[in-house]
């Protein structure tokens, strides 16, 4: 194995094999990987290669890998996030809407909801606010279709045009919220009647 690490190898050309190992390691796995974008000021990924083996680029100054490796880590994160992420054109159309949410709205998550309007499931109202007036923090909001209870923050990203929303499902604590309500107020029902 090359380690790429600082190496100094002035103009010493690298063996076919220890290309192979670079464009590993650049991601570069089948030849429509191969973009020769010039993204990283070289005219080709094979002219990249060289001059990483040459110790005089960066094996993560490629564009398109990282941008690819950054989407890539971003699905991880949205699919296994404990909260609800959705995320909505300006025409509140979802573009985007992870496992979590597809359980929070009781939704089969073989049914496809991409392109769908979000007033199915939400009141668009606070998504026009969000436009002028900034985030939205509900501290507890109810969603009488699903009976559930959510934390919810709405935030508008004016860079991407993009509206996103990320719902944490707070019923259980909400329900013992109300079940400790409820006893206090017998307990001073009681206690006045006495």
């Amino acid at each position: 194995s090359v380690s790429f690490d600082n190496l100094q190898r002035g103009n010493v050309m690298p063996s076919e094999q220890q290309l192979q190992e670079i464009y590993q390691h650049m991601g570069k796995v089948s030849e429509r990987d191969f973009l020769n974008c010039g993204a990283c000021g070289y005219n080709s990924c094979r002219e990249k290669a060289i001059a990483i083996y040459q110790g005089k680029a960066d094996v993560n100054m490629c564009m398109p890998f990282m941008k690819e490796k950054a989407e890539t880590v971003s699905k991880q994160v949205l699919k296994v996030s404990p909260n609800a992420v959705i995320s909505l054109n300006l025409d509140f159309k979802i573009q985007s809407f992870n496992p979590t949410a597809y359980k929070l709205f009781d939704i089969n998550p073989n049914v496809q909801v991409i392109g769908e309007d979000i007033e199915h499931w939400l009141d668009v109202d606070q998504f026009v606010s969000v436009l002028t007036e900034g985030p939205i923090m509900d501290a507890i909001s109810y969603l009488p279709k699903n009976k559930k209870y959510v934390e919810k923050r709405v935030v508008y990203d004016e860079d991407v045009q993009m509206i996103l929303i990320i719902m944490k499902d707070v019923t259980e604590q909400q329900k013992k919220v109300e079940q400790r309500k409820s006893l206090k107020n017998n307990t001073i029902e009681i206690t006045d009647n006495i």
